[in-house]
């Protein structure tokens, strides 16, 4: 008996709009071709045509003898360089513009007026850190939105020598905290003791030497593993101090087994 014959199954109904909207695409390119072909043969129309227009009308004024011939090609190139030089300044716009708003943020940067004095000569410049860390009542919202409260009435304590984890969701404020210490803001209420001693009574330039802190995304500067880790250091740092900092930062084992050590480039922002 034979076997019966099966119909075609139907194509996918997904297969079918892939095909249409192939079709769509490829006759709005074609579409979209034909316009800045037509443009181009315009605009370069145009200007041949004028170049034409030119010499014709220039030499029945050679002819009349009102302008010489020598002053018709000045005259040509003139036009003809100042219409490049306007066309290219044309195509240009967007970019000036773009050069411009970040010419003024820098100088917005520049000009601002910050509310933390980071070295006043008046501020305590401490000789040593000791490090032991209070924060005691602290309400904190951040300037750009003052309406909104993310912390309050918080209290940490961090004692010298030993680790203080602080474990939350994304955005539960972690790396605020470590932002009060640093003195990047100042609290609305309470406050921030460093070695007893509260946290505004310091020179920021002086307190934020003895501060180190690795974030999520560190940034690598184009130099060796030794340069990025001894940067902005002000004193000269020995072999030994270097492998000290690398090992509390759990980084000595790999560092070790890169072909060059702490001596390997790092390329540009660490590539």
């Amino acid at each position: 008996m034979p076997s019966p014959i099966s119909s075609p199954s139907p194509p996918s109904p997904h297969k079918n709009a892939f095909y249409t909207c192939s079709r769509r695409r490829k006759s709005e390119c074609i579409r979209q071709s034909w316009f800045a072909g037509a443009g181009m043969t315009f605009s370069q129309s145009l200007m041949i045509c004028t170049w034409a227009l030119d010499f014709w009308y220039g030499g029945k004024l050679i002819a009349g003898g009102f302008i010489s011939a020598k002053a018709l090609f000045q005259i040509f190139i003139i036009l003809v360089s100042t219409g490049c030089i306007i066309g290219e300044a044309d195509s240009m716009t967007t970019d000036l513009a773009k050069g411009a708003n970040a010419i003024a943020s820098v100088f917005a940067v520049l000009d601002r007026v910050t509310a933390i004095e980071p070295n006043d000569s008046d501020d305590h410049c401490p000789e040593r850190i000791v490090g032991d860390i209070e924060i005691h009542g602290v309400d904190f919202a951040y300037p750009t939105r003052p309406e909104v409260v993310i912390l309050q009435a918080f209290s940490l304590g961090i004692e010298d020598g030993k680790s203080t984890t602080l474990v939350g969701q994304s955005g539960s404020e972690k790396s605020t905290i470590i932002g009060l210490i640093h003195r990047f803001y100042d609290p609305v209420r309470g406050t921030i003791k460093i070695d007893g001693r509260v946290l505004k009574s310091y020179n920021l330039r002086a307190l934020r030497k003895y501060i180190g802190m690795v974030g999520q995304e560190p940034t690598l500067f184009a130099g060796s593993i030794r340069e990025n880790i001894t940067y902005e250091s002000n004193d000269e740092k020995t072999p030994i101090e270097i492998e000290a900092a690398a090992r509390a930062a759990n980084a000595h084992e790999f560092i070790s087994s890169l072909m060059d050590g702490y001596e390997i480039q790092c390329g540009d922002r660490g590539l």
